[in-house]
């Protein structure tokens, strides 16, 4: 019986740079509206919410994909460990870190703590521990510490994303969120791209496709041009001068 592997830390990482490089499509309305800025604030912030928050989420959830995968190869022998180049001594010793790692979650229910509840972050830091290696944090380049504090901020806005809660949505970290552009965007998904490529580097852990594979090249966002559901989003009615502005839109008169 043959079975067929499902790339996910890939495609994950397809998803968070497709919603980077989100456009919005204006261009099967009954009017010809010049860009997304003519669209209610509302209606703005929300496109903006959406974008940056699949951007963050999956690309959060590409590197997790990734980390977890190493865990499993440890825990269950798939890592050809007599194949690192260290000496007899360190060879030894990450031998001995391994095993205890096998041990530590043995048991069902650890293994799905590990996976499933461990932030991140400290499953990261784990990994650089049993291979003895100095983790991105404690780099002696500014640049590589930087990094490690931008893959925290990212961490607790995926965070923040999935378990929604009201007093997100009031503070100065959803402001920050919605006023990220596409570069912004971008910058989000190369945090964990550059800290996985690191990880190769460093660990005797599996490669990682970071290429763009090109199944996904951008994602596009239809305008719904409902305007019920925009004065929804607006929290209120629209005033009588916001009505003539955003729901009798004009065609643009396109020059001959």
């Amino acid at each position: 019986m043959k079975t067929l592997r499902v790339y996910g830390p890939e495609m994950y990482l397809e998803m968070a740079r497709a919603f980077a490089r989100t456009k919005i499509a204006l261009t099967e309305l009954e009017f010809n509206l010049q860009s997304s800025n003519d669209l209610p604030i509302a209606t703005q912030m929300n496109l903006q919410f959406v974008m940056t928050a699949v951007t963050a989420v999956f690309s959060v959830s590409f590197l997790e994909g990734y980390v977890n995968l190493w865990f499993d190869q440890l825990l269950n022998n798939g890592i050809d460990l007599s194949s690192m180049r260290y000496n007899q001594q360190k060879t030894d010793f990450v031998l001995e870190n391994v095993e205890r790692l096998q041990v530590k979650y043995c048991a069902e229910g650890k293994r799905d703590n590990l996976f499933r509840r461990e932030k991140l972050t400290e499953k990261i830091k784990e990994l650089y521990r049993v291979f003895d290696a100095i983790p991105p944090y404690e780099s002696s380049d500014a640049i590589v510490r930087r990094l490690w504090d931008q893959l925290i901020d990212l961490q607790n806005l995926r965070n923040d994303l999935i378990h929604l809660k009201p007093e997100f949505l009031r503070s100065p970290r959803l402001l920050d969120m919605l006023g990220l552009d596409g570069k912004g965007r971008e910058d989000l998904v190369n945090v964990p791209t550059v800290i996985a490529h690191l990880m190769t580097e460093q660990l005797p852990i599996a490669n990682v496709n970071l290429a763009e594979n090109v199944l996904i090249s951008e994602a596009v966002l239809i305008y719904a041009n409902k305007h019920p559901l925009e004065e929804f989003l607006l929290g209120r009615e629209y005033s009588a001068e916001e009505a003539q502005h955003f729901m009798t839109r004009q065609p643009h008169q396109r020059r001959q």
